[in-house]
């Protein structure tokens, strides 16, 4: 069933939730946050390849990435070697599906057709339900007037328009435009609930999207798992002992302005509703 945010809106309001990622500091929880699991002390938010590294299923499973798609997991057709997914896993396991449909454009046809699981596609790029070359005329036009990258039209950041990240919207070809939906985005969404005078970037990890699907839900307390954020370590131990290959392009570095200022925007956002927000992982910005 397709669902809508008023569908999760504080739909578990006060339960514990753990938010898991897959930096190495996840692993040595694993099996305490499955054991929270399977005793309902806590509930669990999981994202892309999740089952590499735990043997039971998340509560949530969160997508944000074009390359790992509904489509990809429904007829086991991925493009990236790095994500494998078992044959039509989430008809398996038959958890809620939060997916970024921005990015992910399988058919809502198929998704309708096949997809055995509830879903709630968002969007996270359209801001004010603007088309991305309109976004970028906007933010072109202030820097021809002002010759600065303090723009402020679209969530009052300017961080995410300072180099080098000024963003890529959209595809190239507008494709993603044909998404737009009378909705916000996850992140005006979030900013709608909690009264921040900001709202955080489009994005640079999926770690963003999931902890703001947690406070919109109202989980609380959060508990943040393997969001190391430096991808040199590589990734938490599997099931089996191995790691993955660690990432050597760092190119990764260069947005830590941007991923320190949305993290600070999604902790402020959580205080305003009176959420607590624990990182257990290891990274250097100890924003929560």
């Amino acid at each position: 069933m397709r669902l809508e945010y008023e569908d999760i809106k504080n739909k578990h309001s006060g339960t514990s939730c753990y938010v898991t990622l897959h930096g190495p500091s996840l692993t040595p929880h694993i099996k305490a946050i499955e054991e929270e699991q399977k005793d309902k002390k806590a509930m669990r938010i999981s994202v892309n390849d999740w089952f590499h590294f735990f043997d039971t299923s998340p509560d949530y499973w969160v997508f944000s990435h074009s390359q790992t798609t509904i489509e990809s997991c429904l007829l086991n057709s991925g493009t990236w070697k790095h994500f494998k997914y078992p044959p039509r896993i989430m008809n398996e396991v038959k958890v809620p599906v939060l997916f970024a449909d921005s990015v992910d454009l399988t058919d809502y046809g198929l998704i309708e057709a096949e997809l055995e699981c509830d879903y709630l596609g968002y969007d996270q790029r359209h801001f004010q339900g603007d088309r991305c070359v309109e976004i970028l005329k906007n933010f072109r036009n202030h820097y021809q007037k002002h010759g600065d990258y303090d723009f402020k039209d679209y969530g009052n950041n300017p961080v995410m328009w300072a180099p080098p990240r000024m963003p890529a919207w959209g595809f190239g070809n507008g494709v993603c435009c044909e998404r737009i939906e009378d909705r916000l985005t996850i992140q005006e969404e979030l900013q709608k609930i909690s009264g921040h005078n900001e709202h955080y970037s489009t994005g640079d990890t999926v770690a963003l999207h999931a902890i703001a699907f947690a406070i919109i839900m109202g989980f609380n307390p959060i508990k943040i798992v393997g969001m190391d954020l430096d991808y040199r370590k590589g990734y938490a131990g599997k099931k089996d002992g191995d790691t993955k290959t660690p990432m050597a392009n760092d190119d990764w570095i260069k947005l830590e302005a941007n991923l320190l200022n949305d993290l600070k925007i999604l902790h402020e956002s959580a205080k305003m509703l009176g959420t607590t927000i624990e990182d257990l992982s290891d990274n250097r910005f100890n924003i929560f």
